[in-house]
C-alpha cells in the first residue's frame, strides 16, 4: 500500500517542491541584485561625503535639518490631508 502511495503520489509533491524552491530562488536573487545595487548607491554617497564639502552641507541639512546662523527653517507637512 504504501508502494503505491509513494509511487502515485510522490512525483507530484517533488515537482511542487522543486517549483516553490524555483520560485523561492528567484526572489532570493531579485533581493540579492537590489541589495547590491543599494550598497553601491550607498558607496558613491560615502565617496561624495568623504571628497565634496558641498555634499556634506546637503546631507546635513536635509538629514539634520542643520542650518547656518542667519538661516531660519520652515517645515511643511504635506502628507497630513486638510480638515473640513
Amino acid at each position: 500500500m504504501f508502494l503505491l502511495y509513494g509511487l502515485l503520489f510522490l512525483p507530484n509533491t517533488i515537482s511542487c517542491l522543486s517549483k516553490n524552491q524555483r520560485q523561492e530562488l528567484n526572489e532570493m536573487k531579485e533581493k540579492i541584485e537590489y541589495l547590491h545595487q543599494e550598497v553601491e548607491k550607498q558607496q558613491n554617497e560615502k565617496q561624495l561625503l568623504e571628497n565634496d564639502s558641498n555634499t556634506v552641507e546637503r546631507y546635513a541639512r536635509e538629514k539634520y535639518f542643520m542650518k547656518k546662523d542667519n538661516e531660519d527653517i520652515y517645515m511643511i507637512d504635506t502628507l497630513t490631508k486638510p480638515e473640513k
